[in-house]
């Protein structure tokens, strides 16, 4: 092909081959460029499935623009028919050949894994997995920039998982444990084979090896490898800890995020300090809930809001690694081992205090402990007044920094210090509102906003309050019988001051996503601005939960919900809603037993939690359970929601006159069309009364219900999604 023409390119030369195509240097002659043109081999070009994989990596890989990944201009086809990948051509070579000219040097693989994070990431942002990350895979340019390549195998959500009958995809050295069994895979599989790069590269081996296919899938699986330092012992201790946080054969137990691991890099690189003080474990710490000693109800919200002020405080600093405040919840109102606290929360430091209050007075005992022999490394007795509490907070920050040597560096003093106010009876009251906000009942909203609204009297300028404010406009819409326009209006406003007030506070942002994602149906300015909260404060449980309910299910996108959701898990174990994602992604995706089992799992965390009960009696009437499903909804707090779910439950059942008393007194009662269309439709659906089905959906769409744009997934529609009237709705709604 040397020296012909096709289309309006000139084949320069042959750059590489392998089983997944040929590669050619050419000139573009119309743009007077050089690209390399990809061309799937002939002997392929019969097999579907292999054409299907070409044209994969050309979508997948064209919806990535970053310096870290290979720039592909085009998808072409020649005149007989053969398919072509125009992309950019690069000066370098394949990090495989790389690796063979002799063991690359500390810093050289960690500026090449920091820019190999950098392109994943951005990947995964896009909801895109590679699947197939390798040395060969990853191209290093004459200026020493990576280049990721062959997106061939990669999988772009929401769409499943591109399969060869009887093969595993991917290339076996590389394979995360999941990926080897034929499992369905995340982007943590990707963060696995991050780990095999990064341990080929700094010790010049594999760290799963055999001569047969079988065996080496096997240590995969069952097999730890040897640690890095034991076959290069110049490696830092904390590199190799990053290597195995990436091979853990469970995928919650590897880094959740690129982003995570890439923070973690970057103190590596960036770190001015000798040496032997890299070789040594970077600080980590979990804030356990501090004891109120009171026992009181208004010392216990006290208590909950300093250690998670505390523990934010300390998130902010770039060398210290910070259990989620919220995960450390978990170990409340128990008396903790610290082995085990260790153990699960991944941190070598614990920081335990208890409060006792007498009027103005309060008394702090505080002390940071090793979780590996129990030693305290440092406690102080604080006895002050209530006007004295932000001053505290900073010196037990300032007391453990001091304690794990961290060294702050530019602004982490003016970070380690930054609040919201510093008016004390508005902090207060503050607490008081996220205290009852987060129990998500009509009642604690509504007292959760006049706490929210007392504070914002005490100082107007306190972005957090505002940001609650909106959280509670925001779940009245929910839960609350608020209407979808006085919420759109009001959280709006409250979730704008706060971002105005604090353009990085990553609640006010995730206030405003919830609220634009909800009531206004605005859902890629909605999906950006979770996006942009996670970024702010990974630590923040509630944007990754939003997303998944409000923005991801709506739209089918069932893998990065569940992503999302767990990811809130992780970072609030403790929340019964926020430990509901799980069971309300299942349940759309019709994984009836995965429902019920999560479901049963929230209500370990809440026996009486509303939600928990809803989607466990729905799952079970799609079991075709329905009269234990009956007693489930007999629990069920809010009235429409308890007649509708029963109504529906008794017409699938052929119990048409009880479906049918319920439904005309619902439709007789003065409960406005956009609290109760939803669940008359409902009950229309498990009728199979469709034109009534129908005229119920309009008024929930004309009052931009929340509760039908959240569940227009669900199964209980199922009946009339071929009607054109459902694509209609769907249409207007943006959710086609």
């Amino acid at each position: 092909m040397i020296g012909t023409t096709i289309s309006h390119y000139r084949i320069l030369e042959k750059v590489g081959e392998g089983g997944m195509g040929v590669v050619y240097k050419a000139h573009d002659t119309k743009l007077d460029r050089t690209v390399a043109l990809k061309f799937l081999p002939s002997h392929l070009g019969a097999d579907e499935f292999e054409k299907q994989r070409f044209l994969n990596e050309a979508k997948a890989a064209s919806a990535l623009d970053h310096p870290n990944i290979c720039s592909i201009f085009s998808i072409e086809e020649t005149d007989d028919g053969n398919l072509f990948i125009v992309m950019a051509y690069y000066d370098g070579i394949p990090l495989k050949r790389k690796m063979e000219q002799g063991q690359l040097p500390l810093n050289d693989v960690i500026n090449y894994v920091l820019q190999i994070a950098a392109g994943l990431q951005k990947a995964h942002d896009k909801g895109i997995v590679h699947r197939d990350l390798k040395p060969d895979n990853i191209f290093i340019t004459a200026d020493n920039q990576v280049k990721i390549i062959d997106f061939g195998l990669a999988k772009a959500a929401p769409h499943t998982m591109l399969t060869k009958p009887g093969t595993t995809l991917g290339t076996v050295p590389y394979m995360s444990p999941e990926q080897a069994q034929g499992s369905n895979v995340d982007h943590r599989t990707d963060i696995w084979s991050f780990g095999v790069l990064m341990y080929e590269m700094l010790t010049g081996q594999l760290p799963f090896r055999s001569e047969y296919e079988t065996a080496m899938v096997y240590s995969i699986i069952n097999e730890d490898p040897v640690p890095v330092t034991e076959i290069s012992p110049d490696v830092p201790g904390v590199i190799d800890t990053i290597v195995m946080k990436c091979l853990e054969k469970d995928p919650d137990h590897r880094y959740q995020q690129i982003n995570d691991l890439e923070q973690e890099l970057h103190q590596i690189n960036q770190s001015p300090e000798p040496e032997e003080e890299k070789q040594k474990d970077i600080p980590s710490i979990a804030v356990l809930p501090f004891v109120n000693m009171n026992r009181n109800d208004e010392n216990e919200f006290f208590c909950d809001g300093i250690t998670e002020d505390i523990s934010m405080a300390l998130t902010k600093l770039d060398g210290l690694n910070v259990a989620a405040h919220n995960s450390s919840f978990q170990f409340k109102g128990r008396t903790p081992d610290l082995k085990e606290v260790g153990k699960t929360l991944r941190v070598n430091t614990v920081l335990m205090g208890s409060l006792r209050s007498a009027g103005n007075r309060l008394r702090f005992n505080v002390q940071l402990s090793d979780v590996k022999d129990g030693y305290v490394i440092w406690s102080e007795r604080y006895d002050r007044v209530m006007e004295d509490i932000f001053d505290i907070q900073d010196q037990i920050s300032h007391a453990v920094v001091d304690a794990l040597k961290v060294e702050l560096v530019g602004d982490e003093k003016q970070r380690l210090k930054k609040r919201s106010t510093e008016d004390i009876e508005a902090y207060n009251l503050y607490l008081k509102g996220r205290h009852y906000w987060n129990q998500r009942t009509p009642e604690s909203i509504q007292k959760a906003k006049q706490y929210f609204e007392r504070a914002l009297a005490e100082d107007e300028n306190y972005a957090l309050a505002h940001s609650g404010k909106a959280d509670c406009f925001g779940s009245l819409g929910i839960f609350g019988g608020v209407s979808p326009q006085e919420v759109l209006d009001e959280g709006r406003t409250a979730a704008l001051k706060a971002i105005e007030l604090d353009p990085d506070l990553a609640e006010g942002h995730a206030s405003l996503a919830f609220i634009e994602a909800v009531y206004n149906w605005n859902w890629d300015f909605a999906d950006r601005k979770l996006q942009q909260a996670k970024l702010l404060n990974p630590k923040y449980a509630n944007a990754p939960f939003w997303r998944a309910f409000f923005v991801l299910l709506p739209f089918g996108r069932y893998e990065e919900a569940v992503e999302d959701a767990r990811l809130a898990r992780e970072l609030n174990p403790t929340a019964a809603i926020i430990d509901l994602g799980i069971s309300m992604t299942s349940f759309i995706q019709q994984q009836y037993d995965e429902a019920i089992r999560e479901a049963y799992n929230t209500l370990e965390l809440d026996p009486d939690y509303h939600y928990a009960n809803w989607i466990l009696g729905r799952a079970l009437v799609q079991k075709g359970e329905v009269q234990k499903a009956l007693g489930v909804f007999d629990k069920l707090k809010d009235v429409n929601m308890k007649q509708g779910s029963i109504g529906y439950a008794y017409a699938v059942a052929g119990e048409k006159e009880k479906a049918y008393k319920i439904l005309n007194n619902m439709v007789k009662s003065d409960t406005p069309d956009y609290i109760k269309a939803y669940y008359i439709a409902l009950i229309h659906s498990g009728l199979n009364e469709q034109d009534e089905v129908f005229q119920w959906l309009e008024k929930a769409y004309e009052e931009n219900s929340p509760m039908f744009y959240w569940n227009s997934r669900a199964p209980e529609f199922n009946n009339v999604r071929t009607d054109s009237r459902w694509k209609s709705l769907m249409d207007r709604m943006g959710l086609e």
